[in-house]
């Protein structure tokens, strides 16, 4: 994926790379998930492959500082990329990228009784009238 970088920096910042793998011009954010921007941002990663290289275009002071939280770097005054590989806030365990802060099962579901068995107090046939 081409991008155009107002400087060269990237280029020795990232020695090797000759682009992008995804750009980020827009996070999402959910006011009852709090890390709703760390869970796409996993996904692309996961699409992007084993060697990624993620351009995001923060909008505003608040998204570039949370942009460094997640590990991206500045590589000119409109755009910062993340490196999976060169950063202590991922890691890359069988085939997937994941936030080096995360439980690896923390998006899974948590499997109970019930998950497997009709409570009680229901009509397992479906007759509830």
């Amino acid at each position: 994926m081409a991008t155009e970088f107002t400087s060269q920096r990237w280029r020795e910042q990232f020695p090797g790379r000759t682009d992008v793998t995804s750009i980020v011009d827009f996070q999402v954010a959910h006011p009852l998930v709090g890390n709703a921007g760390d869970i796409l941002l996993e996904h692309q990663l996961q699409q992007d492959g084993e060697r990624p290289l993620v351009n995001w275009r923060p909008a505003n002071d608040e998204a570039r500082a949370r942009a460094e939280q997640m590990g991206f770097v500045d590589v000119d005054h409109n755009d910062m990329v993340l490196d999976p590989t060169q950063s202590r806030q991922w890691r890359y365990r069988d085939g997937e990228w994941q936030r080096a802060t995360n439980s690896p099962m923390y998006l899974s579901k948590v499997k109970t009784p019930s998950d497997d068995e009709p409570s009680p107090g229901s009509d397992s046939d479906g007759d509830f009238m």
